[in-house]
C-alpha cells in the first residue's frame, strides 16, 4: 500500500474513530457506531485530503470534508445492503446493520448517519469562509443526492425489472458510484477557487473503473477475500458490465478506464498509483 495513501486513510479513520458515540440513552447509537467503523478503503476521503493540498487547501479545512463524504459513504452502504436494496447479509467479513440490528434500526441509523454528516460539517464552520464552505457543501451533497448516487440508485433498482442498455449503464455507474468518487475533486475546486480539469477528468474515470471491478469480482472474485458472497448481481437480477458486456469486453472497459485516468494524471506517480490499486485490488 502507498505510504501516503496510509497515512491520510489512518487519519481520517482516527477523525471517525472519535465520533463513536457509545450513548445508551439513544437506540440508534450502537447501529449508527457500527455502520461508521466497519473497515473500509477510505478511497474517498483519501482523495478529498489529497486534492485539497494539491490545490493548496489548508489540511485543517480538508479533512472535516473527507470525513463527511465517508459518512455519507458509509450511510450509503447501510442502505444499499438492506433487502429491499442489495439484500446482502455481509460486508468486509461482518453482518450487514440490517442483518445485525434488524432493517427498522439499519434503515433509521443509515438516515442517522447522513443526518450526522451535516451536522459534522456545521459544527466546523468557523474554520472557513462562508462562500467557499456553502459550494463545498452545494458539491457534496449535490453528489449524493437524487441528482447524484441517489438517482443512480433509483436507476439500479428500476433495472431490475429490465435488461439495461450500455448507455443507460455508464449513466447509471456515472451517478450510483462515480458522484462519490467525483466528490472530492468537487469539493477541493469549491475550497480552493480553482480547477484542474485533469483531476476533473480523472475521478470520472477512476469512478466508472471501480464499478467495473465490483461487477467483474462479484464474477469472479473469493468470497473469502471480499468478505461479501459473490454472484449476487445475478440473483438479483441487475444488468451490470459484465451481464451487458461479458467478461472479456468488462475487461477491456476497465482497461480503457484506467489508461485515460492515467493519461489525465501521467505527472502525478499518486494518482496513476491509485488507478492501478482499483483496478488490481481483490475486494
Amino acid at each position: 500500500m502507498n505510504q501516503e495513501y496510509t497515512a491520510i486513510k489512518n487519519q481520517i479513520d482516527r477523525a471517525l474513530e472519535q465520533l463513536i458515540r457509545q450513548d445508551p440513552a439513544n437506540p440508534l447509537a450502537e447501529a449508527m457506531a457500527y455502520g461508521i467503523s466497519t473497515p473500509g478503503k477510505r478511497i474517498r476521503g483519501v482523495l478529498t485530503v489529497y486534492f485539497c493540498r494539491r490545490l493548496s487547501v489548508p489540511e485543517e479545512q480538508a479533512v472535516p470534508f473527507a470525513v463527511a463524504l465517508e459518512l455519507i459513504h458509509a450511510y450509503s452502504l447501510v442502505h444499499d445492503d438492506m433487502p429491499e436494496m442489495d439484500n446482502d447479509a455481509y460486508r468486509r467479513g461482518l453482518p450487514t446493520c440490517h442483518k445485525k440490528y434488524g432493517p427498522a434500526l439499519a434503515l433509521l441509523a443509515g438516515d442517522a448517519i447522513l443526518n450526522y454528516s451535516m451536522e459534522y460539517l456545521l459544527s466546523h464552520r468557523s474554520l472557513y469562509r462562508p462562500e467557499p464552505f456553502l459550494r463545498a457543501l452545494e458539491a457534496l451533497y449535490q453528489a449524493a443526492g437524487s441528482g447524484g448516487m441517489l438517482r443512480g440508485q433509483a436507476m439500479d433498482k428500476i433495472g431490475e425489472s429490465h435488461a439495461l442498455s450500455l448507455d443507460e449503464l455508464f449513466l447509471l455507474h456515472r451517478l450510483k458510484t462515480g458522484a462519490l468518487l467525483s466528490a472530492p475533486i468537487e469539493i477541493a475546486s469549491a475550497l480552493s477557487g480553482t480547477r484542474n480539469e485533469n483531476y476533473v477528468n480523472y475521478c470520472r474515470r477512476i469512478g466508472l473503473a471501480f464499478q467495473i471491478k465490483d461487477d467483474l469480482l462479484d464474477v469472479e472474485g473469493s468470497p473469502a477475500v471480499l468478505g461479501k458472497e459473490t454472484g449476487r448481481d445475478s440473483e438479483e437480477s441487475k444488468s451490470t458490465f459484465v451481464s451487458v458486456m461479458g467478461v472479456n469486453e468488462a475487461k477491456k472497459a476497465l482497461a480503457e478506464e484506467l489508461e485515460a485516468a492515467t493519461a489525465a494524471v501521467s505527472d502525478d506517480p499518486f494518482l496513476c498509483w491509485l488507478a492501478g490499486y482499483i483496478g488490481k485490488r481483490e475486494k
